[in-house]
């Protein structure tokens, strides 16, 4: 995973020579599978992911945030439990407002399934639209990759699976 301990800055290195060369071992195909949810990884994907998460040390939420993410299907949380814990892979997109999160490109784009995550006072996030990041215009703040939360509820309402979880504050991991 980005960002795990352990992981040195020599390391980054020869990730991204391996990925310019195209001789990546097994275990960095594995780490970058985990980095860009199964994207083809590139040099400048593996770059964006490491500035994101740098951008996320800076940054805490000064007061507690109800951010909404949709996704195509929650299928893979029917295991889940009550209080199990649940980690976001890859930096994580989601929205500040209920008017964002709910327009049709929004819904169109990434499904009908929601996941509400709470977080509290002094989370790290990375507030999208500030210094430079990217446009603010659909009120994104992300979470960096690592973030854990807590599973509290989940339910389906006529064909709508939601998820409810709260975000265990934490370090953010850092190469």
């Amino acid at each position: 995973m980005l960002g795990r301990k352990g992981k040195s800055t020599e390391y980054l290195r020869n990730l991204r020579e391996a990925i310019k060369n195209g001789t990546l071992t097994k275990e960095q195909k594995d780490f970058l599978d985990d980095c860009t949810k199964n994207n083809q990884p590139t040099a400048e994907m593996l770059e964006h992911f490491v500035n994101m998460q740098t951008v996320a040390t800076k940054y805490k939420t000064t007061e507690p945030l109800l951010l909404r993410r949709r996704v195509t299907d929650l299928g893979f949380c029917r295991e889940l439990q009550i209080g199990d814990v649940y980690p976001f892979q890859g930096i994580t997109s989601t929205f500040a407002t209920e008017e964002a999160f709910n327009t049709s490109k929004v819904i169109k784009l990434f499904g009908k399934a929601v996941i509400e995550i709470r977080v509290s006072v002094g989370t790290h996030c990375i507030p999208i639209g500030m210094n430079g990041v990217a446009d603010n215009s659909e009120d994104e703040i992300a979470l960096p990759h690592g973030t854990r939360a807590g599973v509290l509820e989940f339910q389906i309402t006529g064909d709508t699976p939601h998820m409810i979880v709260e975000v265990i504050p934490e370090p953010v991991e850092t190469l």
